[in-house]
């Protein structure tokens, strides 16, 4: 079944001599239009344009006929936009204006009667064979209705096509309100989503203060912790004497590396019995603490007040070397232990493996030390300290001061002695060939630690590269085996008087040339020949070679010397001067 046919609502604008006709209908599909321009007949003395199209989303197929009230010149121009779909006509005349009332009073009329009849046929309006049949007994009664209605039914043209552009007016007044209403709904939307947004992220940065307000109080309580544990006496360890409580603070003074486990255990119990009601204390005063402590500044303090008994809640007894030590890197500067799972794993198997096979234990440290755990490098610096494996310590070393981010994860204090001690470890000659290994490392490392430009000053430290060492072995090679050949090539000195003798210039018409064996000379670096108008010398490192006069025709600007190693013989040539030629 064929879809109905729908008529398109429709507005029409002049403009000069041309009429534009708008179809208000969205989603026009541009492939349907069809717009017929049809001669002029009795009905249509000015001819009508037939319009057909159809709409995507929703589907639906629109008709319209306009009936023209003046000629029209050439074809139909339409265009399809996203909400509408526009005609436009080009008057015959364009000094007579149409108006709007043809578009509805004889376009709707029209419309009618052509969906019941076939497009171009010059039939009546409304055919007889469909004329109403009336009830003959009912005529009598509705004869007083019809005169009446037929009476009303002449009204003038002009009076409905005021009403249909007033409707028209009220209808585009009342869509235009419905829009602004609906464009200020939007916007009250807007404001709405936009301050329910601005209000979640105040509540998100009051959260995320009161966090780093909570994280700040904890770091610094745990800075303050170790004085007041170390300060604050019991009745059952301390006497009442002001003796004790002085001894007390000497031994508080000292480091965590010389206390015994047993006493660090329990300080850090008395520490938490102080720290609860101190906590309580600041909530009943809502006093908070700035959180201006960053990160960085956390996490030296966290490396260095973190205890031995925090290593073994997380590691276990397995990890006994990790506790302060008594001298070595580590001295004051206790470790702090990793948290991810992954890490730890990796230092349970390498401490396994280092009284096994250090190969092994070496892997899962600089895994671990990979994976960012940055102090992995100084747990396997401390294992080579004690196997005295300078190879493997200055590795180590190189791979922690080299690693980025360093100086945020561990005390400066501590990077300051492994920088000191890769500078004496290098500067030793037996680790010569380590400081030419590591020659990339030493010298990004020595940008942050400058004393490891001291190696530089040092012959024994500093790295060659393998081209300095070729060149300083081919350059005496080279010069034994030119001070071998010249030994060999030269066994007795000639003298000047000797060499003299040897060669003549021969004259070939228009120049003249000289060839001379000269077996004495070995090579052209140290020799030299020149050329004047009285005589031609070539000197060699030993002294004269050759000596002949030359041709007072030979013009001395334009001669040439060429020299033949292999049967060391000398060949001159140069043309005559052009002024002897001429007074010959």
């Amino acid at each position: 079944m064929a879809p109905p046919v729908n008529d398109p609502p429709v507005s029409v604008r002049e403009k000069g001599g041309r009429i534009v006709v708008v179809f208000n209908v969205a989603n026009v599909r541009p492939n349907s239009v069809q717009a017929d321009v049809r001669a002029s007949s009795e009905e249509e003395p000015a001819g009508s344009v037939h319009v057909t199209f159809n709409s995507v989303s929703p589907n639906r197929s629109f008709e319209k006929h306009l009936v023209l009230p003046h000629s029209i010149e050439g074809k139909v121009v339409h265009d399809v936009q996203s909400k509408s779909l526009t005609l436009q006509l080009v008057k015959a005349d364009a000094a007579v204006e149409w108006g709007q009332s043809w578009l509805k009073a004889k376009g709707k009329a029209k419309r009618k009667s052509e969906v019941e009849k076939s497009p171009g046929a010059g039939q009546d309006v409304q055919p007889p064979a469909k004329e109403p049949v009336q009830d003959p007994k009912a005529s009598s009664r509705d004869e007083p209705e019809s005169h009446a209605s037929a009476k009303e039914e002449p009204e003038p043209m002009e009076q409905s096509a005021e009403k249909a552009e007033a409707k028209k007016a009220k209808e585009t007044k009342e869509a235009k309100e419905a829009e602004r209403a609906a464009a200020q709904e939007a916007e009250a939307k807007e404001a709405e989503r936009a301050a329910a947004l601005e209000a979640e992220a105040k509540e998100a940065e009051q959260v995320e203060e009161a966090e780093e307000a909570e994280e700040a109080e904890e770091a610094e309580a745990k800075a303050v912790q170790p004085e007041k544990n170390e300060l604050m006496p019991e009745s059952s360890d301390v006497p009442n004497s002001k003796a004790g409580v002085k001894a007390r603070a000497r031994r508080g003074k000292k480091s965590k590396a010389k206390e015994k486990p047993e006493e660090i255990n329990a300080e850090e119990g008395k520490a938490e019995t102080i720290k609860q009601p101190e906590k309580e204390e600041g909530r009943k005063a809502g006093t908070k603490q700035p959180a201006k402590a960053s990160e960085t500044s956390s996490k030296a303090r966290k490396a260095k007040d973190a205890d031995t008994s925090d290593l073994q809640q997380v590691f276990g007894e397995a990890l006994e070397w990790m506790k302060p030590q008594k001298s070595g890197l580590l001295k004051d500067y206790p470790l702090v232990p990793p948290s991810d799972p992954e890490i730890q794993r990796l230092l349970r198997d390498a401490h396994a493996q280092c009284s096994k096979d250090l190969k092994k234990a070496t892997v899962f440290f600089r895994l671990a030390g990979r994976k960012g755990y940055l102090p992995a490098y100084l747990l396997l610096a401390e294992q080579a300290q004690i196997r005295q494996d300078d190879p493997l310590l200055i590795d180590s070393m190189c791979a922690l001061l080299t690693a980025p981010d360093v100086q945020k994860q561990l005390p400066k204090g501590l990077l300051s002695n492994s920088a000191m001690q890769l500078a004496a470890l290098l500067r030793d000659p037996k680790n010569k060939r380590e400081a030419e290994a590591h020659s990339v490392d030493i010298e990004r490392i020595a940008k942050d630690w400058p004393i490891l430009n001291v190696l530089k000053l040092s012959d024994s430290g500093q790295p060659k590269t393998r081209h300095s060492k070729e060149e300083t072995k081919t350059k005496p090679e080279q010069s034994d085996f030119q001070r071998i050949k010249a030994a060999m090539a030269v066994k007795e000195t000639p003298t000047p008087a000797q060499n003299a003798k040897r060669g003549a210039w021969k004259d070939d018409g228009a120049s003249w040339r000289f060839v001379a064996q000269v077996p004495e000379l070995t090579t052209l670096s140290k020799s030299k020949l020149d050329i004047s108008k009285s005589d031609m010398r070539l000197t060699g490192p030993d002294g004269c070679v050759l000596r002949v006069e030359t041709p007072s025709s030979l013009d001395i600007d334009q001669v040439e010397a060429t020299w033949f190693r292999k049967s060391q013989q000398l060949e001159v040539s140069g043309p005559k001067s052009s002024l002897v030629e001429q007074l010959d």
